[in-house]
């Protein structure tokens, strides 16, 4: 988030392009900011493949909270983590890793999505998510499209599933054992379709959900910090996974007003030091208010949400993602974005 970049406390910093730019410029910023022995924390889905990768290496001069490659890679590439979830019984939507166009002719029931198993190369695919076909020729045309922008080997084609039912389970794991958690309902998302982020989410018991994503994390033996995505097929109930977040979150900072602290409890177990097992309290809410006026506005347009129903969400004990007192410039920021939002679609000719 570019506003985060404003904030008392970040400094923005440059970064390189392969493992070994990214190693060098690591070492670089520990050696002038004397942060050996610092732990060091992934924040995006790239970063955390680089560390898990580099391990060894990193070892040595920072205290590391992702796992090594042999153990990541279940959770940064979608082929893996496909594998490892149907041994562990894990319900997954319908998926296929075609590897040319003429497998395409497989694919038996429609809408699909076209995705990346992994997001190494950035590029418009992996910037949208995904891509939606309703049929075959839609299938073949966006699937040649995305052949041009990465390898067959790295797409993936899933069901769509209908419905908004979008779940995670949280959690702070040692070797696939959860020492903290909270399970929440992705209520909002921007845009509303494919969201590139959660825009409101909420604190929730479940425990199917927190049953499902438990017995895929022990067959993962995942360290450090994890966000498991499902989506509910309105069908059978089925928590069917999407995602697994091998790294902190976006809103992450709903565990502290929930009762999971999750940076601090991952300094303790970075610093070897004791970590009471936790559960998050159901209720609490957490809003990008930049994103959420636009997404709701959207839903209020669509049907899907009434206004009232969207001025509820500012009655639960609620965590505001960069309005802070005590560090203001980032929701400054974020109101100067909402503004430019809405009006980059008023002279597109709508507000929803």
């Amino acid at each position: 988030m570019r506003g985060t970049l404003a904030s008392r406390w970040a400094r923005p910093a440059g970064r390189g392009g392969d493992d070994a730019d990214r190693h060098d410029e690591l070492l670089r910023i520990v050696e002038l900011n004397q942060l050996s022995g610092w732990a060091l924390i992934a924040t995006d889905d790239e970063d955390a493949a680089t560390i898990a990768r580099l391990h060894p290496a990193l070892s040595e001069h920072l205290v590391l909270t992702v796992p090594p490659w042999d153990v990541l890679e279940a959770a940064y590439d979608k082929r893996v983590m496909h594998e490892v979830a149907a041994r562990a019984g894990i319900a997954q939507p319908a998926t296929m890793f075609p590897g040319s166009a003429e497998q395409l002719s497989h694919v038996e029931r429609f809408p699909v999505v076209v995705k990346p198993a992994h997001k190494a190369v950035p590029n418009e695919l992996t910037a949208a998510k995904c891509w939606r076909a309703d049929d075959r020729v839609t299938l073949s045309a966006l699937y040649q499209r995305a052949c041009r922008l990465m390898e067959a080997r790295a797409l993936m084609v899933q069901e769509l599933v209908a419905g908004d039912g979008q779940y995670s389970f949280a959690a702070l794991c040692r070797d696939g054992r959860v020492l903290a958690s909270l399970t929440a309902r992705r209520t909002r998302q921007y845009p509303l379709d494919f969201g590139r982020a959660s825009t409101f989410v909420q604190t929730i018991e479940d425990r199917t959900v927190e049953d499902d994503a438990r017995r895929l994390l022990a067959a993962m033996r995942l360290t450090g910090l994890v966000e498991v995505e499902f989506k509910r097929d309105p069908t059978t109930g089925a928590n069917l996974l999407l995602d697994v977040n091998a790294r902190a979150w976006g809103w992450q900072s709903l565990g502290a007003r929930a009762g999971v602290d999750f940076p601090y409890l991952l300094w303790l177990m970075a610093c070897a030091l004791p970590v009471r097992a936790l559960d998050a309290r159901p209720g609490v809410g957490w809003m990008r208010l930049v994103f959420d006026v636009p997404a709701a506005a959207s839903a209020v347009r669509t049907g899907q949400l009434t206004v009232r129903d969207y001025l509820r969400s500012f009655r639960r004990p609620l965590v505001h993602a960069v309005i802070a007192a005590d560090d203001p410039v980032p929701g400054l920021l974020d109101t100067v974005l909402l503004g430019s939002i809405f009006a980059s679609r008023l002279r597109h000719g709508h507000v929803g």
